[in-house]
């Protein structure tokens, strides 16, 4: 990719387009088949928003732990309203079609661990995973 910013609309434009154009977990799959070839040799991939329901499912079936991080909607709206200086009917009708395109309700259902993170910092959130996973 040329180097730019990724920002979410990139990210989800493309995930549109790679969707369109192979089955829903191709990436999931591209990472299974490096794991299982051994190309992450010095430990796991730590796969951030890997979103779409189908690359979950199958990311699971190879034994990859599914952590969900669960947000109050509110909360949400609020960062975004204050990051992005969109206007509230655009975050709500953007959030709205990020759950049509991800089924990221769904993936809530599929996961091993449901963090709620209201109140946590990221680096809290960390040391709780590196607890579980070690």
């Amino acid at each position: 990719l040329p180097k730019k910013e990724i920002n979410r609309e990139y990210s989800r434009n493309l995930f549109v387009r790679l969707e369109k154009k192979y089955k829903g977990d191709a990436l999931a799959q591209i990472l299974g088949e490096l794991t299982l070839s051994g190309y992450f040799s010095k430990g796991f991939p730590i796969i951030p928003g890997a979103r779409g329901l189908s690359k979950a499912k199958y990311l699971k079936s190879l034994g990859y732990l599914i952590v969900f991080l669960k947000t109050n909607r509110d909360i949400i709206i609020e960062r975004r309203l204050k990051q992005k200086g969109e206007t509230m009917e655009d975050t709500i009708k953007d959030l709205e079609e990020e759950e049509k395109i991800y089924k990221t309700s769904e993936i809530q259902e599929i996961a091993d661990v449901v963090f709620k993170t209201d109140k946590k910092s990221t680096g809290s959130i960390v040391d709780i995973l590196l607890k579980i996973i070690f």
